[in-house]
């Protein structure tokens, strides 16, 4: 089963006080669903307004690296009377079952939705074996 892997960072807890809301004290993260089929685990990630080639996705001992920048355009000359939307780095962070096959991981974004396929590697099926009488 995959996980989240979560940090229990002293000084991170202590902005989350200050800040009030995790997401100030670190940045921003996008949200993220992940799925199981027969064959592969898939993880969709929401990233409007992302430009793909500032997503970068990395695999390193088990831990699937999903990292990239939103930015957003904001003209000087204007005059903004409020702002919703996060911008900034952002980094999630999944730990892969054993079972993923690391080499044939595939990717895609599409409407501002990156989506990333785990294939599961092939294990041997059971079998029974016959035994044969050697005379």
């Amino acid at each position: 089963m995959m996980q989240m892997i979560r940090y229990t960072d002293p000084f991170r807890a202590f902005m989350r006080e200050v800040a009030g809301d995790e997401n100030r004290a670190r940045g921003w993260a996008p949200t993220l669903d992940i799925a199981e089929t027969d064959d592969a685990y898939l993880v969709s990630v929401e990233l409007p307004g992302v430009d793909p080639a500032s997503v970068e996705i990395s695999l390193d001992d088990g831990v699937l690296e999903i990292e990239g920048t939103k930015s957003i355009d904001k003209a000087e000359e204007t005059r903004w009377h409020r702002t919703e939307r996060r911008a900034g780095d952002f980094v999630r962070q999944i730990r892969l079952p054993n079972q993923v096959d690391a080499e044939s991981i595939e990717a895609e974004c599409r409407h501002g939705v990156l989506s990333v396929k785990l294939p599961k590697r092939v294990e041997n099926k059971s079998r029974k074996i016959e035994v044969r009488e050697v005379k």
